[in-house]
């Protein structure tokens, strides 16, 4: 069976298999322990579970899965703090599974997330809730959550991941909040979620060949299901804290396809302070979107 014919779901199902981890059984380093803080490289030498979190402090500190699995039993399930901290799924891609959330990276930033696989998650997968954070080569799946990737923090890069709602039922692919200035997305595909593929509040942002598609085709909300959104006046979340227009965006070189209601939006009054150009889409709403 061609699970790209099967229709929208089994297309989502699809991506699961991006980066999957092959998970081998073993004994677990004993300097991991459930709840404790990770200070000098570790590697994971067996599958791990743990409902209270693993603590990584940088800049000496980081963790490789070494392609084993992390099963957070419903809690959360790292926390990336102080500066410079590292998690990677190493040479075949360790996964972190049926978490709360994923991984919040906090402390003073300058955290890097790299080659993960993010299975099952019930809340949001990735929270940078600091600045200069770093998310490449990860699968990120949130089935029934909030958001796959939400960033408050600024100069935060996001770069040749998946990021997808396989049940159809989380709310934003990427969420770039008040504050998230100046950040980078770039080659990222994001499908399935019912609200947005990718919502921008923050200003001075480039956003440059992602795919977005299937927003809201699973479980569309009415009067929402877009792909990609500048969306200032529109959504609550950005317009009660701030009522200046978004500037400096650069939206370039996207595709936005098959998303429920709207591909590209700009809801920002005139004149034009963000920039689009070279995308593709086939419903637009806004008059400064040049595709």
């Amino acid at each position: 069976m061609n699970i790209w014919q099967e229709g929208t779901q089994s297309k989502l199902y699809s991506y699961l298999f991006f980066g999957s981890a092959l998970v081998i059984s073993g004994s677990v380093n004993a300097d991991i322990v459930c709840g404790g803080t990770i200070t000098t490289p570790e590697v994971l030498t067996g599958n791990f579970s743990c409902d209270a979190g693993v603590e990584i402090t940088g800049p000496t500190g980081s963790l490789n899965l070494n392609g084993f699995t992390f099963d957070c039993v419903g809690g959360t399930g790292v926390i990336l703090e102080g500066t410079g901290a590292v998690l990677s799924g190493g040479a075949s891609g360790g996964t972190l599974d049926e978490c709360s959330t994923g991984v919040i990276a906090t402390g003073s930033g300058g955290h890097t997330i790299t080659g993960i696989t993010l299975s099952d998650v019930t809340g949001d997968g990735v929270f940078f809730d600091s600045d200069n954070n770093t998310l490449s080569g990860s699968l990120i799946n949130v089935p029934f959550g909030g958001i796959g990737v939400f960033i408050r923090g600024s100069n935060s890069t996001v770069i040749d991941n998946e990021i997808v709602s396989s049940d159809g039922f989380a709310d934003t692919g990427i969420f770039l909040d008040l504050g998230a200035d100046n950040s980078t997305m770039i080659s990222n595909r994001i499908a399935g979620f019912n609200s947005y593929g990718m919502e921008i509040c923050s200003n001075g942002n480039f956003i440059a060949q992602n795919t977005v598609e299937l927003t809201g085709f699973i479980n569309p909300i009415p009067g929402t299901s877009v792909g990609i959104s500048l969306a200032k006046f529109a959504i609550p979340i950005c317009f009660f804290f701030d009522t200046d227009s978004q500037f400096g965006n650069v939206i370039v070189g996207n595709m936005a396809t098959d998303n429920n209601s709207t591909d590209l939006e700009d809801t920002n009054p005139l004149p034009c302070l963000n920039t689009w150009f070279g995308n593709t889409a086939d419903n637009i709403e806004g008059a400064c979107i040049d595709q």
